[in-house]
């Protein structure tokens, strides 16, 4: 599935990069409160999957390029990931025909708020406020959130907080991907909205971002393709219990949340969902 120019960096160049960079100081942090935004670039061509069944129509998923594991493009250009993968096994047990459209993170609950995607994945974590607005399915993996510091980092490294709360007591650059990873933060720091986790990741190797947020599989699987032996430069913190992930549509389409709720259980059951967590790294 080709439609992304991008090419990804191969992890050796990636870290000589961050640790370049970080040696050069990046660039200066922004001192205002309100959220900064980085962004990266995505393309809105619509690439069809296999069709499954030609007498069904093709189903819109909307979904992030640069959220790895779970969706984003590869060396080659090409969309891939756990959420892929696991999709495309639904809709091939369901007789589904499925076409994936990439946006931004927040795009892709636009795009189920205009009709113009039926699913969108990317990582999605469950929330309350998400369920209320949208249909969610059942979660398909379950993660544990964290934030993670350089053990270097000045400002944190005599006090190494265990918690989300002891970052209040210092004042912070900080990149997060989602707003609900900093609530209940003090409106002392600086709060930058990253379009992906990895942007989050090089900012605190380079020293512009004191904290980032993530969770474990996504983190795992950075430090895997760009810091392995380096790991002790980060000191990653878990904050809250596991939460699970989940595909979002719209709350009236109840046939096709069970559809996939079914393409789930039965991913399960047969141990197939099983082996695309250990093919992205998302279990040890």
């Amino acid at each position: 599935m080709n439609f992304l120019n991008t090419t990804a960096f191969k992890p050796s160049l990636l870290l000589a990069m961050s640790l370049s960079l970080f040696a050069c100081g990046g660039d200066k942090p922004n001192n205002s409160n309100a959220p900064s935004t980085e962004s990266t670039t995505t393309t809105t061509t619509e690439t069809t999957a296999t069709v499954n069944n030609p007498n069904t129509k093709t189903l819109t998923v909307a979904v992030t390029s640069a959220f790895a594991p779970f969706t984003f493009s590869d060396e080659k250009g090409s969309l891939t990931g756990f959420d892929i993968d696991l999709l495309d096994a639904i809709a091939q047990n369901k007789g589904l025909n499925l076409q994936y459209k990439p946006t931004s993170f927040d795009g892709i609950f636009t795009e189920i708020d205009a009709g113009t995607s039926d699913i969108a994945a990317s990582g999605i974590f469950y929330q309350e406020e998400r369920a209320s607005k949208y249909g969610v399915t059942k979660p398909y993996h379950n993660t544990q959130p964290v934030y993670f510091y350089r053990a270097d980092n000045a400002k944190l490294a005599n006090t190494y907080p265990t918690t989300k709360s002891d970052l209040n007591a210092h004042t912070l650059n900080i990149a997060t991907v989602s707003d609900g990873d900093v609530e209940g933060l003090g409106n002392q720091h600086n709060i930058n909205k990253v379009q992906s986790e990895f942007l989050g990741f090089q900012g605190v190797l380079q020293g512009k971002y004191d904290v980032a947020f993530s969770d474990t599989g996504v983190l795992n699987h950075i430090i895997k393709n760009n810091l392995q032996g380096k790991e002790s430069l980060l000191k990653i913190v878990p904050y809250q219990d596991k939460i699970g992930f989940i595909f979002v549509i719209d709350k009236e389409n109840t046939q096709l949340l069970n559809t996939l709720n079914e393409g789930i259980d039965e991913l399960a059951q047969s141990g197939e969902l099983k082996r695309l967590e250990e093919k992205y790294g998302l279990v040890k």
